[in-house]
């Protein structure tokens, strides 16, 4: 949701867009000039996240849009509900891992298609 968008565009600085929601996800329309879609996809017991970005892929593909999936690198533990990217963007500004950098490679690597 948004939380996630404002962690992507300070940690990586993409550009991104907010569906608000995994129930959302799937209705997300872009512009026309997109060929390809980063989502980010948080880690949650449901699995909503991963399947509303399932249903987008879907119907990106119909469109002719890539949409590629990308996911936290932390490790859900059991006992908590869902890892989002504000997680791995404050365990990259605690730790000095790097899962933002991968958000930057990939996007390097998407608009260069």
């Amino acid at each position: 949701g948004l939380e996630t968008a404002l962690a992507v565009m300070q940690g990586a600085g993409v550009p991104v867009w907010s569906c608000l929601s995994a129930a959302m996800m799937p209705q997300f329309v872009p512009p026309k000039s997109v060929h390809t879609l980063m989502v980010f996809v948080d880690v949650d017991r449901s699995g909503a996240g991963y399947d509303a970005m399932q249903n987008l892929a879907k119907n990106m593909e119909a469109k002719g849009v890539r949409v590629i999936p990308m996911v936290p690198m932390l490790k859900r533990e059991s006992d908590q509900k869902s890892i989002d990217w504000s997680n791995q963007l404050d365990a990259d500004l605690e730790t000095g891992s790097h899962g933002m950098h991968v958000i930057e490679t990939a996007y390097r690597n998407a608009i260069l298609r």
